[in-house]
């Protein structure tokens, strides 16, 4: 079940952990209404966007998270989450082509260069990597992974 007050903390601390890394810029976490902050059973919309540079390495996240809660029942998620080469090259994008989906539900992901392809959930290509609550902290923790462990992402 998704909890927006521990989300909102923990993007927070991820953003602010990143070593190595240049935050191009971080806009957000923006709830609403402004009151949710402060008691977050009332929330209707958070959205943020960011993009992280890691210069050493030369790779890029871009970010756009936004959720939404409709009728104050349902939790839908839109996103992207893109990391790429500092040459604009993919290497992997996870998103809701700007569809807004239940949380529960599966997005999709493209991989590596030829990223017009889309790899859904069950395809033998990504190894059994599970698409559905996906969220930033969890493409974080590839990003990071990626980072630290020789380039090798879930999928190889």
């Amino acid at each position: 079940m998704f909890d927006p007050e521990l989300y909102v903390g923990q993007v927070k601390k991820r953003i602010h952990s990143c070593r190595g890394a240049t935050i191009n810029y971080f806009l957000g976490p923006l709830v609403s209404p402004s009151s949710a902050e402060t008691s977050w059973d009332r929330w209707e919309t958070i959205h943020w966007r960011a993009r992280i540079e890691w210069v050493a390495n030369k790779e890029i996240l871009d970010v756009v998270d936004s959720w939404s809660r409709k009728r104050r029942s349902q939790i839908m998620h839109d996103f992207r989450y893109q990391f790429m080469e500092a040459s604009g090259a993919c290497i992997f994008r996870v998103d809701t082509h700007g569809d807004e989906i239940p949380y529960e539900e599966t997005c999709h992901i493209h991989l590596g260069s030829d990223d017009d392809e889309a790899f859904e959930e069950g395809d033998p290509r990504i190894k059994g990597l599970k698409l559905s609550e996906i969220d930033f902290l969890k493409a974080f923790g590839w990003v990071h992974k990626y980072l630290k462990h020789d380039k090798k992402m879930p999928w190889e």
